[in-house]
């Protein structure tokens, strides 16, 4: 589809080219038998001898400017074909994306379909099957649903930021609003796991922020560096500077590797020790950067495999 639109728009450039060539190349030809005649006229007694000079150099500078305009036309061509490719390429790369994010999408979605799906399968069919049973498969199927509602809402954030609905419930409110009920969260989950987490103290300042929103996006990174992380610690810092405020999540988790690290903020990108992991979906660091870039902030992210990982958060201050 794309090679015929390609041509297609090539075709159309090299008609406009020809067509500026031919109008340009008659004026050429006009101008330069204008120029014959004025420069002969004043040697040439002759009216026989001065019309076949007048023809011999005519059509010289005609072969002349032919041979120009075709070497042109071929040149331009070939530059119109790239020229067309580069046009087209941006909207290649946004459909290819979309096709990659539906792909993704419908596949992660499938996943817990076929889990639920085969859970009541399994209980219904087992005649013998016991309210043990049937609560063990209730469960199962009641995880699977959750984590199909977090990838639904996920997609639905993902297609509003693509929509250009950005972010405007905003208001000023202090970073320990956000930071201390994430935190109490995070803690249980590392006593889980048996790994340390702490918090910086957190200096008195204030951001202009949707909470909702900043507090899923600290919340998504904090919750990576936690599953990530199987002995050691994970830290939260908070940093005050003059204009603004610096978050930095640090793990001694399984880190990810070099080539993997210019991908991480991509939508449904997994590293390559997460790829075996069914139930990421691979849009939490994704989610996190257009959070913070909604709120005119930076992310940043360093890492070393077997070493761990700090992502640095940078908010201006309200």
């Amino acid at each position: 589809m794309f090679l015929r639109a390609r041509l297609k728009l090539t075709l159309f450039y090299v008609a406009g080219i020809a067509l500026v060539l031919i109008i340009s190349s008659v004026a050429l030809i006009n101008t330069a038998e204008k120029n014959i005649r004025d420069t002969y006229s004043d040697h040439l007694e002759s009216g026989e001898v001065f019309d076949r000079a007048i023809f011999e150099t005519n059509e010289r500078v005609e072969r002349t400017v032919y041979l120009i305009d075709a070497i042109l036309l071929i040149v331009l061509g070939v530059g119109s074909y790239i020229l067309a490719g580069r046009t087209l390429r941006p909207i290649k790369i946004a459909l290819d994306a979309q096709k990659r994010f539906s792909a993704d999408a419908s596949h992660d979605l499938r996943t817990p379909l076929s889990i639920i799906t085969t859970e009541s399968e399994v209980v219904l069919a087992d005649e013998n099957a016991t309210a043990s049973d049937y609560a063990e498969a209730l469960s199962s199927v009641l995880g699977e649903a959750r984590s199909m509602s977090r990838l639904v809402e996920d997609l639905l954030f993902i297609a509003r930021t693509d929509t250009a609905h950005h972010i405007s419930n905003k208001k000023k409110m202090a970073i320990q609003e956000i930071i201390e009920p994430l935190a109490i969260s995070a803690k249980k989950q590392a006593e889980q796991k048996r790994i340390a987490f702490s918090v910086s103290d957190i200096p008195e300042v204030f951001i202009a922020a949707d909470e909702h929103h900043i507090r899923r996006a600290l919340q998504n990174i904090v919750q990576n560096a936690i599953y990530y992380t199987s002995s050691g610690s994970v830290e939260v810092e908070v940093i005050k500077n003059t204009e603004n405020v610096v978050i930095k999540i640090k793990d001694t988790g399984i880190g990810i590797a070099e080539h993997d690290l210019p991908h991480v903020f991509e939508r449904f990108y997994k590293a390559e020790h997460s790829r075996s992991d069914v139930s990421g979906s691979g849009l939490g660091l994704a989610i996190a950067k257009e959070v913070v870039l909604s709120h005119h902030g930076e992310i940043d992210i360093e890492s070393e495999v077997d070493k761990g990982t700090t992502i640095t958060i940078t908010l201006p201050l309200a």
